[in-house]
């Protein structure tokens, strides 16, 4: 039971961001302006868009 403090830090700190960044990743949620309060569900958009990005620089094969 002594670990249950660090447990419990280690998942706000560590597995929450990475969860959220995973939700923000399918959505197309912005920062700032009126886009902000109301992301929608996009899917794999955002990852066709960035594979299929000539500016990108990421290469495949």
């Amino acid at each position: 039971m002594p670990m249950a403090p660090a447990l419990l830090l280690l998942g706000l700190f560590v597995a929450g961001p990475i969860l959220w960044s995973g939700y923000v990743s399918f959505t197309n949620a912005a920062l700032t302006g009126a886009a902000a309060t109301a992301p929608e569900f996009v899917g794999l958009e955002n990852y066709r868009r960035l594979f299929t990005d000539p500016g990108c620089g990421i290469r495949r094969g």
